[in-house]
């Protein structure tokens, strides 16, 4: 049973799923999160000299690994969070493949300088926007008649750390996912992780470390930090370049403000109450697996899960009907337990309270919220005074000291505007989105074998291995039976030993 206050200088690690104590990761103090910042802006320096395609490089190694060892990353971390396989494999894999995919194809044109309209006053000049991840290598600009080069920036920009503070519900994920992007960019990075899901960073950051050794990359790019809020302030007052933050609006509260006192520029990525919302005419055989998934995947422990139902008058007795069925049919326990389930844990200690009090005030109040912050900054005029404002279709801001946030320019009009992200069938009259049978709740036994497959299938490094999934694949439609199927096992090749229970 967890302590009721966690000790000071360790964090005791459990499975959320039987509480079976996995052992202890230390609590760092301010003075050794100070001390690993440090390490990672000075091996920033020899990365910034690295080109796209040793970047690149590190990538394939680092997707190559997980494409190789699906089961040893996901039983780790359905050990540490509570989350069933086939969730991790959704969770943690998938969405890493298709991050790395992303970036492996789009980064570098993404990084290029993009052109803009210098105006019509000003069409003896050229104007373009740069996007400055220190240490990007790039052609140098063509020479120029005139000496006089102005740069409308406070401070010199010789290095760039990311610091980044990473939720509980995705262990693996929530560290690949800011690492890659950074990385990529050429910037260094350092990761907090939650006191709640520390144990599994341990093996996680063994193959961190391994791949930045395999692509020749300094092994202090990466910094990974445990501990409890002091550890988070002081990566916060560090003087990171900027910082991400994923967690609760009350915490996020608190960053911003301790973040305030360096101007250091933050993104925010908070808690909310996401809708699902169903009409009338909705096709609720189509519509009911993905209501499941929505709300069960990971015990509801995502950013994005499905939080509150609004259903149409004429749709409300059948949907209610359907999801009570289906939801009686669910298996819970253990995620790596004797027996195969569809839901495992909540990850925290006596969240199960927390969520009954934020259910019942969702239906007292009948209440949503949603808090975001995005800021970045920075512009240059060259062999001229203030020519980035007089050219309009640039923004205009400052960094550092000058502040943060963009006025003027595509980026000041975008700021009148929120951005949403939206994803809908091609063809919906010829085609529907249908989640496969195998991974419908209640899932099959071989459903984590089919996601690592089609892992394997899309995001593969060549011929062999998408022959690989495809056999896979078929087996699980057609012979189930032969599948070998992972467990537990994986974590303990890892040299992770669980301990007994306390």
């Amino acid at each position: 049973k967890p302590p009721a206050q966690f000790p000071k200088n360790h964090i005791p690690c459990y499975d959320p799923g039987n509480m079976t104590y996995l052992g202890e990761m230390p609590a760092m103090t301010p003075e050794q999160v100070r001390a690993k910042v440090e390490r990672a802006r000075q091996a920033q320096k020899e990365w910034s000299k690295s080109t796209f395609k040793q970047r690149r490089r590190l990538l394939l190694i680092l997707q190559r690994y997980i494409l190789d060892h699906p089961g040893l990353i996901c039983s780790v971390s359905a050990r540490d969070s509570g989350k069933p396989m086939v969730d991790a494999a959704f969770g943690e894999v998938l969405v890493t493949c298709e991050k790395i995919k992303w970036l492996l194809h789009n980064g570098e044109k993404y990084l290029q300088p993009e052109k803009r309209d210098a105006g019509y006053m000003m069409v003896h000049k050229v104007a373009r926007v740069e996007y400055h991840p220190v240490g990007v290598v790039r052609p140098a600009p063509p020479k120029l008649t005139c000496l006089l080069v102005i740069v409308a920036l406070k401070k010199s920009l010789q290095t760039f750390l990311m610091g980044a503070i990473v939720p509980w519900n995705y262990p693996f994920h929530n560290v690949f996912n800011p690492l890659v992007s950074n990385v990529f960019a050429g910037n260094a990075i350092v990761i907090k992780v939650s006191e709640y899901a520390s144990w599994s960073v341990a093996l996680y950051t063994r193959i961190i470390h391994a791949a930045l050794e395999a692509a020749g990359a300094p092994t202090d790019l990466v910094q990974i930090i445990t501990g409890y809020g002091d550890a988070g302030h002081a990566l916060v007052t560090s003087g990171v370049d900027k910082l991400v933050f994923v967690g609760s609006t009350a915490i996020g509260r608190k960053v911003m403000e301790s973040a305030a006192g360096t101007l250091t520029p933050v993104v925010l990525e908070l808690g909310g109450k996401d809708p699902f919302i169903v009409c009338d005419d909705a096709d609720l055989n189509q519509l009911m697996p993905f209501a499941l998934r929505g709300t069960f995947q990971s015990m509801g422990q995502n950013c994005t899960g499905a939080e509150r139902f609004i259903v149409q008058e004429g749709a409300h007795d059948k949907f209610v009907d359907m999801a009570v069925t289906a939801a009686r049919a669910l298996r819970q326990g253990p995620a790596l337990g004797p027996n195969f389930v569809d839901c495992g844990a909540l990850c925290m200690p006596n969240h199960a309270a927390h969520l009954q009090s934020l259910v019942d005030d969702a239906v007292a109040k009948a209440r949503a919220r949603a808090i975001a912050a995005r800021m970045h900054a920075g512009m240059t005029s060259i062999n001229d005074f203030a020519a980035t404002y007089m050219s309009q279709s640039l923004p205009f801001g400052g960094v550092k000291d000058s502040g943060f946030d963009r006025f003027g320019g595509v980026e000041g009009l975008r700021g009148c505007c929120y951005t949403k992200a939206v994803c809908e069938d091609r063809l919906p009259s010829l085609m529907k989105t249908n989640i496969p049978p195998m991974l419908q709740y209640p899932v099959s036994e071989v459903a984590f074998d089919f996601v690592a497959a089609l892992c394997k299938l899309f995001y593969g490094l060549g011929f062999i291995d998408r022959m690989e999934a495809l056999v896979i694949m078929a087996k699980c439609f057609l012979m189930p039976s032969s599948v070998k199927r992972h467990s537990a096992a994986g974590a303990q090749s890892a040299g992770l030993k669980t301990g007994k229970s306390e």
